[in-house]
């Protein structure tokens, strides 16, 4: 009985991180990287940790695939937030994208 609650747990997750990304991806329509680099840079960086959290549920390929998306949104967000500019925010950033690439490479 307990492995059909995680089951359904682990389903409700993937649900709630598949509308957070939709939401994301929408936001980033008004608050494009011409109108707000920052605000582009902290949305891509959220995006970025919602792909991670997705594809380490799913794992697999369909994983890997998202952590790509992952890597790709934090690397983004690094181009705004240099370490040199915004060191805090930065390594921050830059942990979440070692992170994925770790996830990455265990699956």
């Amino acid at each position: 009985m307990e492995s059909a609650s995680v089951t359904d747990e682990t389903s409700q997750r993937i649900r709630l991180f598949k509308t957070v990304i939709n939401e994301l991806n929408t936001a980033l329509e008004v608050r494009t990287f011409e109108s707000s680099p920052s605000g582009w840079a902290r949305i891509r960086n959220s995006l970025g940790a919602a792909y991670k959290d997705l594809g380490s549920q799913i794992g697999g390929e369909q994983g890997k695939e998202q952590l790509d998306l992952s890597i790709k949104a934090f690397e983004d967000a690094l181009t705004v937030f240099k370490s040199d500019q915004f060191p805090d925010i930065s390594a921050r950033i830059s942990q979440n994208l070692d992170e994925a690439r770790r996830l990455k490479n265990s699956l």
